[in-house]
């Protein structure tokens, strides 16, 4: 029985964490059941599911993402990792006023969470933070996203922007006020 693809693709997170987990690579239920900490029982209708609708193709025992199902995966990636980061920060962006923050900033997110690997995400948030300031120290551009007042990002963005790194910033509105103010008070 076909369902729309939308559907099958996200309105089910097992289903959904199991379409990411085979567009590393074909796995056997046994991989999958122990990867995504599941069982026969509960893996097996999600299986027959993708199946019916074309986006999985089984092999012997081997479970793969067919040629639709890696064209639709990729894309949704990128957009279930949105909506977690934006589920793990709900109280942030629940208080955020609409039109408070511009589409761009969206646009900006979505590319970002394409550029952070899985590995760096949620409990490990002190590994991320360590490889992101790596990164940002070997970098030659950067664009920072600045969502609460502290002048030291600012001194940190003219060091490196000293030592040629091409440095953007974009301000919420509130944050871009309050550094007006202190630019006012210095000069």
């Amino acid at each position: 029985m076909r369902s729309s693809l939308i559907t099958v693709l996200l309105s089910s997170e097992k289903r959904t964490d199991l379409l990411l987990f085979l567009k590393e690579k074909p796995r056997t239920i046994e991989e999958i059941n122990s990867e995504l900490d599941t069982n026969s029982v509960a893996t097996l209708p999600q299986l027959k599911r993708l199946k019916e609708n074309g986006l999985v193709v089984q092999e012997d025992r081997v479970y793969n993402l067919s040629l639709l199902g890696k064209i639709l995966v990729r894309r949704m990636e990128s957009l279930v990792k949105a909506f977690r980061l934006l589920e793990d920060n709900y109280d942030y962006w629940s208080g955020v006023k609409p039109g408070g923050a511009p589409l761009v900033l969206f646009k900006l997110m979505e590319e970002l969470m394409t550029l952070i690997p899985d590995s760096c995400q949620g409990e490990d948030a002190s590994s991320a933070y360590r490889e992101m300031s790596e990164t940002f120290c070997s970098s030659k551009r950067v664009l920072l996203i600045i969502s609460h007042h502290d002048l030291s990002y600012l001194d940190i963005c003219a060091e490196n922007a000293k030592k040629g790194l091409k440095v953007s910033i974009i301000f919420t509105q509130p944050v871009f006020e309050k550094f007006t103010e202190e630019f006012k008070k210095r000069t």
